[in-house]
């Protein structure tokens, strides 16, 4: 998957049969039971933000180009949400 620094995509809810025995479940079903128990279906987006390195050294933390993709990515949903408060928010 080719991405930028970040990309944002809307998460749709989903029709795939949830059983309770499940380790994970995605995001499309989690919208799904919502709209089940609660009567609403949230808006709701998956932000995707690149990575580099894929070992399990935490104690390394982020690459040097990670952390500025974080940054970017943090500075655009801060940006939009202050949109949100003024009210002219668009994705």
């Amino acid at each position: 998957e080719q991405l930028e620094s970040f990309t944002i995509t809307e998460v749709e809810d989903s029709n795939a049969q949830v059983e309770f025995t499940m380790h994970a479940i995605s995001p499309g079903v989690v919208l799904s039971l919502c709209k089940q128990i609660y009567e609403k279906a949230p808006k709701a987006y998956l932000v995707h933000i690149k990575g580099y390195e894929w070992e399990l050294e935490f104690e390394k933390g982020l690459t040097e180009k990670a952390e500025e993709n974080l940054k970017e990515t943090l500075e655009f949903i801060q940006g939009k949400m202050a949109e949100i408060v003024k009210g002219s928010f668009k994705l």
